[in-house]
């Protein structure tokens, strides 16, 4: 007998579940060849934003860890991590729009962050498994009066997967999150590379050395 919407369901005892962290890369949507989406998945998100305090704790690091930020003095830190971002269980992924091939989501007649919004559901959708519940924290995004970007992209994503696959998604401040700021990382790290591709970007900068420690 199918649900309905008066019935109770009871999720299993250890259903998979995850955490979601989201930002985009510095370019703005109205500039720029490369927008990057990256995002960051943890089935344990409490363990490696512990890890990440446990950085900050040791060198005292109060800056954010966006790509944005990276310089030579504080490669270092940058590098230990992505190091414990390696070693977590955490799923990077990105999505990424070349506004020079194909067609352009900003170019349209749809506000741009209703496109922005798009963008973060296709990526959401392509890493968020069948037989899982999510939740995601997303970098604010300005919207009218009325609009809500978290509410949007949820609903886009539930649509595609015909499920409510993303319980719930939140905007937060990203200087006050470091699971926001690690997605900032690794969508700075795509859109640094995919600059590379283009000569725009040097492998031999300290963004580049993170970057390719991103990537190994």
């Amino acid at each position: 007998m199918p649900v309905t919407s008066l019935e109770a369901v009871q999720v299993p005892l250890k259903y998979p579940t995850a955490l979601i962290y989201v930002d985009e890369s510095a370019v703005k949507a109205s500039a720029g060849r490369f927008f990057v989406v990256g995002a960051v998945k943890a089935r344990k998100p409490g363990l490696l934003m512990r890890a990440v305090r446990d950085i900050r704790d040791r060198h005292d690091f109060r800056d954010e860890f966006k790509f944005s930020k990276i310089s030579r003095a504080k490669l270092p830190v940058f590098c230990e991590v992505i190091d414990v971002l390696e070693q977590s269980d955490a799923h990077i992924a990105a999505c990424v729009v070349d506004r020079t091939k194909g067609a352009d989501p900003f170019a349209g007649e749809d506000a741009q962050w209703l496109a922005h919004a798009r963008v973060t559901a296709k990526l959401l959708v392509g890493i968020i498994n069948r037989r899982e519940l999510a939740s995601a924290l997303l970098d604010e995004v300005s919207t009218p009066k009325g609009c809500a970007f978290d509410d949007t992209v949820r609903d886009m994503v539930n649509r595609r997967m015909r499920a409510t696959s993303l319980v719930s998604a939140a905007c937060v401040d990203s200087a006050c999150n470091d699971g926001v700021q690690l997605a900032d990382l690794v969508a700075g790290a795509v859109a640094h590379q995919r600059g590379q591709g283009n000569r725009t970007a040097s492998p031999t900068s300290h963004k580049g050395k993170a970057a390719a420690r991103l990537a190994a």
